[in-house]
């Protein structure tokens, strides 16, 4: 197994205007995810609303990606699943949306990051890279899950949601690499 030595709890407690709300107990989710590295934290703008925020790294990449939002929108009818490739920093970040048609919200977002890159189609991914996983190191794959408000009179683009979820892997990547470990 590979560590990179970053960690979902190294992400920053303040994000852009968001500053940290509440922590939300992971313990059920470490276990649905095979995770010992996540967080689950609440984020308020300077105007009161919330974002939801859930980050794991895994070793079980099926486990991340494998319908996130079972274990993580709490009963929350999602209608529609939709792939928008957002530029951002000079590069491509494929972001899962999730909506609820009946009242065209967007319920959910999440990205997948891989050995730095990140992965629009996690199964054609794992397939094409299964001799490459036979032979060489595990790698964790990181899961970037963001939940809130509607969006309230913002184009997608501008939403709470989108906003956390790029500051949220901003500062995921930013993390100091001091001494990376190879198990």
């Amino acid at each position: 197994m590979e560590d990179d030595g970053k960690t979902a709890e190294g992400i920053s407690l303040n994000l852009g205007e968001y500053t940290l709300n509440s922590i939300e107990n992971t313990r059920r989710i470490k276990k649905i995810f095979d995770t010992q590295d996540c967080i689950n934290r609440i984020y308020t703008d300077s105007d009161g609303n919330q974002v939801s925020l859930f980050v794991a790294r895994s070793y079980d990449h099926k486990r991340l990606y494998h319908h996130p939002e079972v274990a993580l929108s709490y009963g929350k009818t999602i209608d529609s699943l939709e792939l928008q490739i957002i530029p951002n920093a000079g590069r491509t970040i494929p972001v899962h949306i999730m909506k609820n048609e009946s009242i065209s919200e967007v319920i959910a977002i999440y990205a997948l990051l891989y050995d730095g890159g990140f992965i629009a189609d996690p199964i054609r991914q794992q397939i094409l890279n299964s001799l490459n996983l036979l032979v060489s190191a595990r790698k964790k794959m990181t899961l970037f899950y963001v939940s809130g408000t509607a969006l309230q009179n913002k184009s997608f683009a501008e939403s709470n949601n989108l906003n956390i979820l790029m500051l949220a892997i901003e500062s995921f990547e930013k993390q100091k690499i001091e001494n990376p470990v190879n198990n």
